[in-house]
């Protein structure tokens, strides 16, 4: 890799990560899901190779107290659980020129029954899908469905068990709620015949947004 500069070396490390197969690691889920360490299996040997070095250079905490200490883990009322939030800056060097470097700093967050723990969950979460968005060629992510183009709205697999999961993951959410007597109010928008969320706009904000917009 003498000669190729930091881009050139990111570049090199992508063409090295496979399609991440999922798997099911936890008997309590009925989903198959990747574990950061797969994809730590592939990127280290990747940058190794590569010539590339990764670090997490700051933490810097988004709450503070009275007197301006950083707070990094709070708990969330009467609902057992701690959550931890935090600005964290990461930094990719080129290791034949240190001075060749990307930086960029990224909002972390996550919540655990256990203070201690709720770190790693907000870490680990921020790490796993900023790899994914950064060094995704597409190899996981095809699907014959949505590779059609005879016009029809076809419903991908995929995206529909994705939806799936994030319809249960918010009744859950509003049941823990109301057994925590936390106000809460339910609302629903972008719904399809079947009567789940259609998938078209990403959150509620988005819908308000463009219907502000359109008067």
């Amino acid at each position: 890799m003498t000669g190729k500069n930091l881009q050139q070396r990111l570049l090199a490390v992508r063409e090295q990560i496979p399609a991440l197969s999922k798997k099911n690691y936890n008997e309590e889920v009925n989903y198959d899901f990747t574990k950061i360490d797969d994809i730590y299996k592939y990127l280290t040997p990747a940058m190794n190779v590569s010539g590339v070095v990764m670090d997490v250079i700051s933490e810097k905490a988004t709450r503070h107290d009275a007197g301006g200490n950083p707070i990094y883990v709070i708990r969330l009322g009467d609902t057992g659980f701690w959550m931890y939030e935090a600005d964290l800056t990461i930094v990719w060097k080129n290791v034949d020129d240190p001075q060749d470097m990307e930086t960029v700093t990224l909002h972390a967050i996550g919540t655990n029954e256990m203070p201690d723990k709720a770190k790693g969950s907000a870490w680990t979460y921020l790490l796993k899908y900023y790899f994914f968005q950064k060094f995704s060629n597409g190899k996981d992510r095809h699907c014959k469905t949505c590779d059609e183009k005879d016009g029809s709205r076809k419903t991908c697999p995929h995206k529909l068990l994705k939806r799936t999961l994030i319809r249960e993951g918010c009744n859950r959410f509003y049941r823990l709620c109301e057994e925590n007597g936390l106000s809460c109010r339910r609302m629903k928008w972008d719904i399809e015949t079947g009567g789940r969320w259609d998938g078209r706009w990403k959150g509620i904000d988005d819908k308000l947004l463009s219907l502000k917009k359109a008067g």
